[in-house]
Parts: structure tokens; sequence; C-alpha cells
């Protein structure tokens, strides 16, 4: 297994996003919110892999929520771009949304609305589970989906027994980090003669 940091995990998922095609603001969206998940001690981690896998396979245009809050033609729906449509829209209370992938990223996107009241949250429910999120901590129920489910999304209040953030660092089995990394690599530019003769890398003669 490979410990990270916080920081370390959150930079590597915001390149791992770039490299599947998310413009550098989502990526950054969707790195705060893998980060906030890891913080809860999820296998987000696992999460980001899988959702990766989703947007290396369609257009941007197919994962974005569309004035109904739907995916168009036979897509799902993204987690990194609904949440941040949603957050941005505003003024709803409850919504019944298509197959969405890896709902959990929704939750660290949606806090940033409640303004910092600790009173409220969000409640993401899925058939066999779900969880509600707010300013004090996350509290999860049944099981983690591992394909993208139907959900719905209602404000409520926040549960008394929520746990609150706990872990400091992330865990990752190897091939997850593999993965990540693969995705994440897309970002940097090829090295070329020219560019390790000038000091990219360790050069034409190794100073070591």
């Amino acid at each position: 297994m490979i410990d990270l940091s916080l920081g370390e995990f959150r930079a590597l998922a915001a390149k791992a996003l770039r490299g599947a095609g998310y413009s550098w603001g989502l990526a950054d969206d969707g790195a705060f919110a893998a980060k906030r998940l890891a913080e809860y001690g999820l296998p987000s981690g696992a999460m980001l892999a899988r959702l990766l896998h989703l947007a290396d396979r369609h257009e941007a245009s197919e994962l974005t929520p569309d004035a109904s809050w739907r995916a168009s033609g036979t897509a799902v729906l993204c987690p990194v771009r609904l949440g941040c449509a949603l957050a941005d829209a505003g003024g709803w209370d409850h919504l019944d949304l298509g197959a969405t992938m890896e709902p959990y990223f929704l939750g660290p996107l949606l806090i940033a609305s409640l303004g910092g009241d600790e009173a409220k949250a969000y409640r993401v429910e899925w058939d066999g589970g779900g969880y509600a999120i707010g300013a004090v901590g996350l509290a999860s129920s049944g099981s983690l989906p591992m394909s993208a489910v139907p959900i719905t999304i209602e404000r409520c209040e926040m549960p008394t027994s929520t746990p609150a953030i706990a872990a400091s660092r992330v865990v990752l089995a190897p091939s997850v980090l593999n993965e990540l990394e693969r995705f994440a690599h897309r970002t940097y530019a090829p090295s070329t003669e020219a560019s390790r003769a000038t000091g990219a890398g360790a050069g034409l003669v190794d100073s070591d």
C-alpha cells in the first residue's frame, strides 16, 4: 500500500482529472472533493479511478447535466460536473436524478452552498445506500455503489451523530496509484532531446 499526504493526493487527483479531459477548474473542484472524501475515511482514490475511466469513454457534453438535470444520450451523470452545476444553481430543496457515477463526489461540492450552517446538510440516497453531509462531517449508510445509480438529493437537518473528519493521510493500493498516475501523465509535455539537453529531467549527462 502507498501512503500519501492529503496535499499530495489532492495534487495527483487534480492532474489525473485534467488528464481525463476536465478543465483545470473542474479538476481542482474534483480534487477538492476527492481529498475531503479521503478525510472522511472513504476509498476516494478507487472512486476517482472509476470516475476517470467513465470520463475517458465519453465526450464532456455527454456527462454534463442539461436543464432537467439529466445526462444526454445514454451516458450517465458525472458527479463533479453535476455537483458544481447544482452548487451554482441553488434554490432547490429536492431533486430526483438519473444514473450518476460515484455519487459521494457530490457531497463536498454541495456543502459550500449551506453557508457554513452546521445544523444543515444534504442527503444523497440511492437504492441500497446513501449519506448525509454538512459542514461538521459525513454520515453514511448502506453499500458503496460500484456503478452508476439513480439518486435523490434533498436538504435536511444534520444528523446529531455525524462522524467528524478524522483521516490525515491517504492510503492507496498500488493498482489505484498506477491508474491515477497514468491519467496524470497525460498532462506532462513529452520530453525531447532538446528539452533534456537544456535541463528537463536528468539531461544527457547524469550529474548525480
